[in-house]
């Protein structure tokens, strides 16, 4: 494949994704629509920043947009339960009070991320690598970054059973649209 064409392919990604916010935005009355919307802006902000980190030269560039990255990286398991959560239980969704605290985690790791240079938490070291004609960040992951993976995937997989659930007990036509 090309050099050009990752960052083609990264930025056609993110015209989708950004595509797809604008429209969950315009349509966030509807069950799941603030949920699908902060889902996608969280996963279009994810896609900007890494396009950004491998088109900056410098490791000091690249670690600026890895931490950025975090925001998204941070908020989407969390937007994907909430979404999981509207259409499985469409009378009730996550309320605010049900929802702060499950920000709690990426909050913590979005401030850990940014300050990982003081204390390893999110990353312990970070070099370039230069692979298939790309320079590419290395970290190696610190304590943190594992509690957030099992948090993340705890989250997601939750949401997503909550979803097969749901489908496995809808009426057959009901069961098919999900």
């Amino acid at each position: 494949m090309p050099e050009f064409a990752k960052e083609y392919l990264i930025f056609l990604g993110m015209s989708i994704v950004i595509t797809l916010s604008y429209y969950a935005w315009r349509h966030r009355q509807i069950r799941g629509g603030q949920a699908f919307f902060w889902l996608t802006l969280a996963v279009s902000e994810w896609v900007l920043t890494y396009g950004l980190e491998l088109a900056s030269g410098t490791l000091a560039g690249k670690l600026m947009w890895a931490k950025l990255q975090y925001i998204g990286i941070a908020i989407t398991p969390v937007a994907w339960f909430a979404l999981a959560q509207a259409y499985a239980k469409p009378n009730s969704p996550l309320r605010r009070r049900a929802l702060a605290p499950l920000l709690v985690m990426p909050a913590i790791t979005i401030a850990l991320a940014a300050s990982s240079d003081w204390h390893g938490l999110i990353w312990r070291s970070a070099r370039l690598v230069d692979e298939g004609g790309l320079r590419l960040l290395q970290l190696d992951h610190g304590l943190w970054f594992a509690a957030h993976a099992l948090f993340s995937y705890i989250l997601m997989g939750l949401g997503s059973l909550r979803l097969l659930v749901s489908a496995l007990r809808s009426p057959g036509l009901m069961r098919w649209q999900a």
